[in-house]
């Protein structure tokens, strides 16, 4: 699928996609327990706190992606981890200004106190709740659905089933390696993001979503389509004999194979791409380094192996077509404006400095990855086992 390519921004860090908001008396946190260790402050983003839960979110995820790049058991005790200290710190801190950049901006544009807004916490609760009611269901807890005199749906359960089910909601948050406030943090920065982007294009047209300015944009030299030949890094697998096959596949490539044929091969493991269309994208929705790639080349030339977090790539830059783009505009739209906006909150990302306190300083990634790992295992087990 495309979004394998796509960089994970604020948006792909929230494993699970749910939403909800509050009345305006109610503000985006209340009710959530969190322990004093998870609220922990080690250090600020700008003018916002950040906190231990947060840290802790980013580096189990980046911990997985390096386990897939480099083998399951890194982390399988301290001493064997420290020569990946570094590069999950890259990671780590390289993410966690992103939700803070969306509000910054947002204030900057004069959408203040973003998170204390009434209907972004409706949004938020009334979405938990429908997640708290798939458990229930999941879980064959009784509940009967209806609808408030404001139309919103209401949920009744049956005796202690809402807790029940609120249990069985905040494990899996857990197994994803999220609380309730990290997940309400991340939302509600993804629904700043709408906010933000309303203000950029209607309201300042700083960023283009009018359809001839869009037109104009996708005819341009910064918007491309490209296809490519994908050797993908799943968990276990050996990078080294990856990058070997990577390698081989670009030989084969100089040596007179056509790129139809490779792509059609078993080097090629992106099953969902079209060879016949390709991906259509601009600026900042591929990783960086395929970005970078595929931008440099021109039209009909090949790159060499090109490696990224998901694996290795031989990307071929190809011609646009103007029947696929004018035939597909409203989608192409949507995803150019979205990109534009998301520029601005990189950019933005890139001058909100992350300002460590004693407490984050002292603290270890790579500790906080082997511990963590341990801590799931005990109370959930391996996957395997289970």
């Amino acid at each position: 699928m495309k979004n394998i390519y796509v960089k994970c921004a604020a948006l792909a860090l929230a494993v699970i996609t749910l939403f909800m908001f509050s009345s305006c008396s109610k503000g985006l946190f209340d009710g959530v327990e969190s322990s004093e260790e998870d609220m922990r402050v080690i250090g600020t983003a700008g003018d916002y706190s950040v906190h231990y839960d947060e840290l802790y979110f980013l580096v189990m995820s980046c911990k997985d992606m390096l386990k897939n790049k480099y083998g399951e058991d890194i982390w399988a005790d301290k001493a064997s981890t420290a020569q990946y200290e570094e590069e999950l710190s890259a990671l780590v801190y390289d993410r966690i200004t992103s939700n803070y950049a969306v509000l910054a901006l947002c204030e900057e544009y004069g959408i203040k106190n973003v998170l204390d807004d009434g209907k972004l916490i409706d949004y938020v609760d009334s979405q938990i709740e429908e997640a708290i009611y798939s458990f229930a269901i999941q879980n064959g807890i009784k509940v009967t659905l209806g609808e408030s005199l404001s139309g919103d749906i209401t949920y009744k359960y049956e005796r202690g089933g809402r807790a029940k089910a609120y249990e069985i909601f905040k494990e899996a948050l857990t197994l994803t390696y999220l609380n309730e406030r990290v997940m309400r943090l991340t939302l509600g920065a993804e629904y700043a993001f709408g906010l933000l982007s309303n203000v950029l294009t209607v309201d300042r047209e700083e960023v283009i979503y009018k359809e001839a300015d869009v037109e104009d944009y996708l005819f341009s030299d910064s918007f491309i389509c490209t296809r490519h030949i994908f050797i993908q890094q799943d968990e276990g697998e050996d990078i080294n004999a990856n990058r070997a096959l990577a390698e081989e596949a670009y030989e084969k490539y100089l040596d007179g194979e056509p790129m139809d044929k490779l792509i059609s091969s078993k080097y090629n493991e992106d099953v969902t791409m079209s060879p016949s269309v390709g991906y259509y994208f601009t600026y900042g929705e591929m990783d960086k380094a395929y970005e970078e790639a595929a931008f440099a080349l021109d039209v009909g030339e090949v790159s060499g192996v090109v490696e990224t977090d998901k694996g290795f790539f031989i990307i071929e830059r190809r011609e646009k077509s103007s029947t696929y783009m004018l035939g597909n505009f409203e989608t192409l739209a949507q995803q150019v404006t979205y990109a534009l906006v998301n520029q601005k909150v990189e950019a933005k990302r890139g001058e909100l400095e992350l300002t460590l306190n004693d407490l984050g300083s002292s603290l270890s990634l790579t500790d906080i990855a082997v511990e963590g790992e341990a801590r799931l295992e005990e109370l959930f087990g391996k996957e395997e086992d289970k």
